[in-house]
């Protein structure tokens, strides 16, 4: 089966990932893995999402899912791949995180969701107010890609977070010029 994501004009599969920050924030709400959708590997999805949200300065400025490539999974073997946020805040970045889900609405009509083990994206600066953070993401077609209804157009939910606590969050990351 083929996974379809939709990143800007970008076909490939993409994923759910959890942020973390550091203890003080400015907001001290905590990490973005703490804002992200309420959701386990095994799908249904249950709960509630906050909407797309931003508190200061940090933009999002690319998400790419498994290098741009669509992701194919079989029937029975997991495929291993990465999701990276590319991300910028006057500060500096502290973490990016984004998750896969399907489904037509983030808060009530999910029936798939890939999301990270880890709570925090592994960030690389590329300058003093950028970082590229990358999440891995597992397809299983046993846990969480349980069928082929599930094939097709996948979203990705994204976020970034910079050093003094503000932050970006989008329910179904597309590039907005």
């Amino acid at each position: 089966m083929r996974i379809r994501a939709t990143v800007a004009a970008v076909s490939g599969a993409l994923a759910l990932s959890a942020l973390a920050v550091p203890a003080a924030q400015a907001d001290g709400d905590g990490s973005l893995a703490s804002k992200a959708p309420s959701t386990s590997k095994i799908t249904p999805f249950t709960g509630s999402s906050p909407a797309d949200e931003k508190v200061g300065d940090t933009k999002i400025t690319s998400v790419t899912v498994n290098g741009g490539d669509d992701i194919v999974v079989g029937i029975s073997n997991k495929k291993i791949f990465t999701v990276t946020v590319t991300a910028s805040d006057p500060s500096g970045i502290n973490d990016g995180y984004a998750m896969l889900w399907h489904g037509s609405n983030i808060d009530d009509d999910v029936d798939g969701a890939i999301v990270p083990d880890a709570e925090t994206g592994t960030c690389t600066a590329s300058g003093a107010t950028t970082a590229t953070c990358k999440v891995t993401l597992v397809a299983d077609p046993k846990e969480n890609i349980y069928s082929n209804i599930l094939a097709g157009t996948w979203k990705v939910w994204a976020g970034a977070q910079g050093n003094d606590g503000d932050y970006v969050i989008t329910d179904a990351y597309s590039h907005r010029g």
